[in-house]
C-alpha cells in the first residue's frame, strides 16, 4: 500500500476547574512529532493544540506525498474515518427531525430489497450486498452506527468482493466501513438526500468549517 499521506494527529488540552494545566510549547509537540513519526513510521504528521476551544498551535512535519513534497499546515489532509463522526452526527439530526428512526429497518427506508441494488455504479460508488441473505432487514441506524452489521470493514476485502453476514446483525461490535455505507446508501437512494450537501450545510458551514 502507498503511503501517499500518511498521518494526523489532533492533540487537544482542555482546561477544567479542578486542574490547572499547562499548555504545551512549540519545542515539546515538535518533540512529540518527531517520537511519533520515529515510533510509527509515519512519513508525515500535523499536530493541532487545542486550548480552551482555541487554536493554541499548529505544526507539521515530514512529507505530505510519494514525491517528498514537505507537509504544511496548509495541506489538505486526508479525512478518512473521521468523517464516521461527521456522518454519525448527520443521522443524529435526521433522527432528531423526525425524518428517520434509529431503530428502522433499512428495508423500510428503500423501495427494493437491498441486495437487488448490484449494477456495477452502485457497486463501484457503495458496497455489493448482491449475496447477502434476508438477516439485512435487521440493519438499522443504529445498527450501522455502533459498527455491528455483520459486515467485514469493507466488501471487497472478502474473497469474491461481496458483503457477507459474518454474525447477526446487532450481536456485537465489529468494525465496517462498509456497514456505515449502507445507511448512507439508503438515505441517497431512499430519502433522496445528498449525504455531501447535507453535510455541508447541517455541519461544516453550520461550525464555520471551511478548510
Amino acid at each position: 500500500m502507498r503511503r501517499l499521506l500518511t498521518g494526523l494527529t489532533l492533540a487537544a488540552v482542555v482546561a477544567t476547574p479542578a486542574m490547572a494545566h499547562e499548555v504545551p510549547n512549540a519545542a515539546a509537540v515538535e518533540a512529540l512529532a518527531r517520537q511519533v513519526m520515529a515510533t510509527t513510521g509515519a512519513r508525515g504528521l500535523a499536530i493541532a493544540v487545542i486550548d480552551d476551544g482555541q487554536v493554541a498551535s499548529v505544526g507539521a512535519w515530514g512529507q505530505r506525498n510519494a514525491a517528498g513534497d514537505p507537509l504544511t499546515t496548509d495541506t489538505v489532509m486526508y479525512g478518512a474515518s473521521l468523517t464516521k463522526a461527521v456522518f454519525g452526527y448527520l443521522v443524529a439530526q435526521l433522527a432528531e427531525e423526525g425524518a428517520l428512526s434509529l431503530d428502522q429497518s433499512v428495508a423500510d427506508m428503500l423501495p427494493r430489497p437491498l441486495p437487488d441494488y448490484h449494477t456495477p455504479d452502485i457497486v463501484d460508488r457503495y458496497a455489493d450486498w448482491s449475496a447477502l441473505d434476508e438477516r439485512w432487514r435487521r440493519i438499522t441506524p443504529r445498527v450501522a452506527l455502533t459498527h455491528s452489521t455483520g459486515f467485514a470493514n469493507f466488501g471487497f476485502t472478502e474473497p469474491d468482493e461481496k458483503l457477507h453476514f459474518h454474525f447477526d446483525p446487532g450481536a456485537r461490535f465489529a468494525y465496517s466501513g462498509d456497514g456505515l455505507i449502507t445507511i448512507q446508501f439508503a438515505l441517497e437512494e431512499g430519502l433522496g438526500l445528498d449525504v455531501g450537501a447535507e453535510a455541508q450545510r447541517r455541519i461544516f458551514d453550520r461550525f464555520g468549517m471551511t478548510n
